[in-house]
């Protein structure tokens, strides 16, 4: 089967034996997962161990994970793009992110090359109800902080009512659609906002004296100093940190950055709460994990996926239930002929991904085992691991994926929808 330009879909299965440790859970309940199609914002998720995903195969040829050859989705037998995308004006954008807000609206937020002093630019758009008509209505950008971040990567955490956390050279708190900031932070932290707006916010500090994750709680936005909690004992102090909403509370993922190279990679997920946090699993991850991603979705629990470029991308998304603790193997989706596996989303019960070649990008659903897919002609989109994918899915039956991605013109929002078999 061939997608409906020239790519080819990827390999995906489910991958056996991972190398995982699972740490039980001390609570009676562990706690309830987000809410339907929420997929999470945050700090950026997490993947598999070395050597527990051999065996998979490339994009071509997609193979399940028994052995049989994949078809479609039920339900989903055919994507189609609903339009064109819509475009919003940037000079040199590269990090991009969507945020599910209340209302039925996105929020994106990005990060400009104004072309002048002092360089660059966060800012961000809200599209009203992007899951409907296409193409939707959208706001005029807003500017939230303008400085020279010296392409530190801002990692976002964020909730439905707007409340953004940017750490890297923004390192600062605002609301979505809303000019200016509401708190500048100091540097060399990783913010994460509360689920809800009682919640306060919290700062994650790798102590590389140490080897501890360090983190405080903010009870409000204003609050001038931290409460201190248990700091996290970890591998490496080298870390990339990413969220989730846990109820009132956060699912939290500290993973090796894929920058270092001090030979450890590795994630540990903790439930967090103002009153410190239960540590629910541990594992190894592939090296050089550009992209991780820990996202809920509407069964009640979480994927932790990975993009790794150590060689030809990959994808690995770990199944994690309500209470954070590993559901089951994890799934791998391998690139092949130049077509590369960029970034991912939860959609129902599997994945979505997006891929691309010099010359188109695409957007494929995953079940475990069957696949639909659709690309476009579109060359010289998310070619790096600079260049971020973010995805949300939504609608009725989560029918539908977002994309949104920099181009040449600016920002570009594209929206694919299932088409089931009649």
């Amino acid at each position: 089967m061939r997608a409906s330009h020239h790519v080819s879909i990827l390999t995906a299965t489910v991958v056996l034996g991972a190398c995982v440790e699972i740490i039980d859970d001390p609570t009676p309940q562990g706690g309830g997962g987000a809410g339907a199609g929420g997929t999470a914002s945050a700090t950026g998720g997490s993947d598999q161990g070395a050597g527990g995903v051999g065996g998979a195969g490339g994009f071509g040829g997609l193979g399940g994970s028994g052995g049989s050859e994949p078809g479609v989705v039920e339900g989903c037998e055919k994507l189609e793009w609903a339009g064109e995308p819509i475009v919003v004006p940037a000079s040199g954008s590269r990090e991009v992110h969507l945020v599910r807000l209340e209302d039925g609206q996105v929020g994106v937020v990005y990060v400009d090359n104004t072309l002048q002093d002092p360089g660059e630019v966060v800012a961000s758009f809200t599209i009203d109800d992007p899951f409907g008509a296409w193409p939707p209505a959208f706001s005029a950008p807003v500017e939230h902080v303008v400085d020279q971040f010296y392409n530190n990567p801002g990692l976002l955490s964020a909730r439905p009512d707007g409340t953004v956390a940017m750490s890297g050279g923004a390192h600062a708190l605002f609301t979505l659609g809303q000019p200016d900031l509401m708190r500048r932070l100091d540097g060399g932290a990783t913010p994460l906002v509360a689920p809800t707006p009682d919640g306060g916010f919290y700062e994650t500090h790798a102590n590389f004296d140490t080897n501890e994750l360090e983190i405080e709680h903010y009870a409000t936005i204003d609050q001038a100093e931290g409460n201190p909690l248990e700091a996290l004992p970890v591998d490496s102090a080298c870390l990339t940190v990413r969220a989730a909403p846990h109820g009132a509370d956060l699912l939290v993922a500290a993973a090796s950055a894929y920058y270092c190279d001090d030979g450890v990679h590795t994630t540990t997920i903790l439930r967090l709460s103002p009153s410190g946090f239960v540590t629910t699993a541990a594992f190894d991850i592939p090296a050089w994990a550009v992209k991780q991603r820990l996202l809920s979705h509407s069964g009640g629990g979480y994927w932790y996926g990975v993009v790794s470029e150590d060689g030809t991308p990959r994808l690995v998304a770990y199944p994690l239930d309500a209470a954070g603790t590993l559901a089951g193997d994890p799934w791998l989706v391998e690139s092949e002929d130049e077509r590369y596996v960029r970034d991912l989303t939860s959609w129902r019960d599997g994945i979505a991904f997006a891929y691309n070649d010099y010359m188109s990008m695409g957007v494929a659903v995953f079940d475990g085992k069957n696949r639909s897919y659709v690309d476009v002609p579109d060359p010289g989109v998310f070619t790096g691991s600079r260049n971020y994918a973010p995805m949300l899915s939504g609608g009725p039956d989560e029918r539908s994926i977002l994309l949104a991605y920099a181009s040449l013109e600016g920002i570009r929002v594209r929206r694919a929808d299932c088409v089931a078999a009649r």
